[in-house]
């Protein structure tokens, strides 16, 4: 039974990496193609919230890979791992009430 436990985890974290590499590969796909006419319309900051799939690491987390490949725009991440939806909206209003962002992109989830 503990073998097909792991198997059942081990597909879901390999599913969800998946899934983050294919929305992070689309959103920046995305970004490139409207990136003129989003010049134009002003787009210079982004803020990212989120749990650990926003938090997760610099190298492998689709916000830090998004920040890292625009980086002629302001990118800012409020993240933290484990976090449910009533701190990323205590977090997400500090961070507005410091600065202002032409978009923002929250995901996470409560448990």
């Amino acid at each position: 039974m503990a073998v097909k436990k792991n198997t059942v985890v081990m597909l879901t974290a390999v599913l969800a990496m998946l899934l983050v590499f294919g929305v992070t590969s689309g959103f920046i796909m995305a970004v490139k193609k409207k990136k003129k006419s989003e010049e134009a319309a002003g787009l210079k900051s982004i803020l990212f919230v989120g749990d650990s799939f926003t938090a997760g690491s610099p190298n492998y987390s689709y916000s830090y890979i998004i920040k890292n490949t625009l980086t002629d725009n302001v990118v800012d991440i409020v993240a933290m791992s484990s976090q449910k939806t009533d701190w990323m909206l205590a977090n997400l209003q500090s961070q507005l009430a410091q600065k202002h962002y032409d978009r923002v992109y929250i995901w996470g989830r409560d448990q």
